[in-house]
């Protein structure tokens, strides 16, 4: 119990801090451009992210349909967001470095190749171990192939990596530092029994304030030859 409620608060935490950033970039007019609506969404992506993670701990173990039911939806919500943060965080930094947004279209088919299979994947682990199952107690365990899922993350991952290091020329050093330096992964672990573990993009914390980094130091001029300063 004190491992869960450990948990819970560090999740209140990395809310309260993505809550301010979030205040520091919102416009009052709501007039953003891509850039930075990408960079809101990831702001609202790693909140419902926290918030699903924060449910899980309460509900994981409760008896009842109710509850197996809820658990189901909040695991493939969950586990279907994972890449997708990921892929926002491709394209942000894509728009970046470019400011194109007919770059993006023009692949952002075979971008959403990951995401898709990601998603029919973890809606069939709702009938087939695949990324987790709930036992009789409606506990969950991590299913067989949960790898899979880390690895489809981590194509985006090395792909933002390799994005970066062939134009790191087009960067300062503050923000080729700030865009690189996010930690990809964190594995997590619940308590003794091995409850819960996963690879997920990590932007609760440290993403967050290196994203905001970027837009405090930023001195580049995007397509619309504005500038992606603090807001």
């Amino acid at each position: 119990m004190n491992l869960i409620v450990q948990f819970i608060e560090m999740n209140c935490y990395a809310l309260i801090i993505l809550f301010f950033v979030f205040r520091n970039v919102r416009r009052q007019d709501h007039q953003y451009f891509p850039d930075q609506r990408l960079f809101l969404s990831i702001i609202c992506a790693v909140a419902a992210m926290l918030l699903l993670d924060t449910l899980m701990w309460m509900i994981d173990g409760r008896p009842g349909r109710v509850f197996r039911i809820l658990s189901y939806g909040t695991m493939v919500v969950y586990n279907a967001l994972n890449p997708v943060i990921c892929l926002l965080w491709y394209l942000y930094v894509d728009f970046y470095i470019f400011g194109s947004r007919k770059r993006i279209r023009s692949y952002m088919c075979l971008l959403l190749i990951p995401v898709g299979l990601n998603l029919v994947l973890s809606v069939v682990s709702v009938f087939r171990n695949i990324y987790f199952f709930l036992d009789e107690y409606n506990t969950y365990h991590r299913g067989k192939y949960i790898v899979i899922l880390m690895i489809l993350c981590l194509i985006y991952v090395f792909a933002t990596s390799v994005l970066l290091f062939l134009n790191r020329k087009r960067l300062n050093f503050k923000e080729f530092f700030s865009l690189f330096s996010v930690r990809a992964f964190s594995n997590r672990w619940r308590g003794g029994s091995a409850l819960y573990a996963e690879g997920r993009f990590d932007l609760d914390l440290h993403h967050a304030f290196h994203i905001d980094a970027v837009h405090q130091c930023s001195e580049r001029p995007t397509e619309n030859r504005l500038f992606n300063g603090a807001l």
